[in-house]
């Protein structure tokens, strides 16, 4: 049987990769807007950075941060619109595939029924995508059914993240905290407590922190930390401004216990990161 590998070829096989690769994004804003869709499924792991994804290509404003350890999937044919902003260095995993049981698949998983999903940044994802990817270009023998098998166990262990996530909350829930994600990442460098973004959602501290957590795999406070990580991130790529500067610009006022929250999320100092 001849195997193509086009971008968007629709297979009548249980299950067919079309591509993947790996992304390292920086620099120049990357994304992709297509009304129609694409006529295959799309999985798009992000790795690193943060991918940015508009629900509604009709609406600049409904644009919403989607961080780290999370996974989209699109359906054949519905909208597509996200993008990685230049000024964030972003590394992700995608790959576009078709077939026959492809949506009894991710039924199965309790992957069909959202766009997306909080696995958490998992060594054993970005291993499977590695080599899904490398047999995919050296194209060895037997190599369509090993990508096929390399799909399966990344779904798999994607679903059984979730699972262990809760992450199964209310779509009308889940507009909320989409909201309050996008004044968190407008907002990151003034420090606001907890109480306010609850109070924003009308919610008691208990259940916005219940929710944010099921619903972005990371607990409010962990977020705004994120979002700190990855602008001081920014700023010692890609600025001459000293340790004190970016502490400040983070809102972070002591140095000191800015190098030491930076070097306990990164492993590595801001100095020796800077180097």
């Amino acid at each position: 049987m001849e195997h193509i590998f086009s971008s968007e070829y629709v297979s009548d096989d249980y299950l067919h990769l079309n591509s993947c690769d790996r992304q390292v994004l920086y620099g120049t804003d990357v994304g992709s807007f297509r009304p129609s869709g694409r006529r295959d499924w799309h999985i798009l792991y992000i790795h690193k950075g943060v991918c940015f994804i508009n629900d509604d290509p009709n609406d600049s404003d409904s644009e919403y941060p989607v961080p780290s350890g999370s996974v989209i999937i699109y359906h054949p044919k519905e909208p597509q619109s996200y993008r990685f902003k230049a000024e964030i260095k972003s590394v992700s995993y995608y790959a576009h595939f078709s077939g026959t049981e492809c949506a009894k698949l991710l039924r199965s998983l309790n992957l069909y029924d959202k766009r997306v999903y909080k696995t958490g940044t998992d060594s054993r994802i970005e291993s499977l995508f590695s080599r899904m990817t490398e047999d995919f270009h050296m194209q060895k023998s037997f190599y369509p059914q090993f990508c096929s098998g390399y799909l399966i166990q990344i779904l798999s262990v994607i679903a059984r993240n979730v699972a262990c996530n809760g992450s199964d909350i209310s779509p009308a829930l889940n507009s909320i905290i989409k909201n309050v994600c996008k004044k968190m990442y407008l907002e990151y460098n003034l420090n606001r407590p907890i109480t306010e973004y609850a109070k924003f959602c009308n919610m008691s501290v208990s259940r916005f922190t219940h929710l944010f957590t099921a619903s972005q795999g990371v607990s409010p406070k962990e977020y705004l930390i994120k979002l700190k990580i990855t602008k001081a991130i920014e700023l010692l790529e890609n600025t001459d401004l000293s340790i004190n500067e970016i502490s400040k610009c983070v809102g972070t006022e002591n140095q000191n216990y800015f190098s030491r929250y930076f070097k306990k999320h990164t492993g590595i100092s801001p100095r020796k990161y800077r180097v």
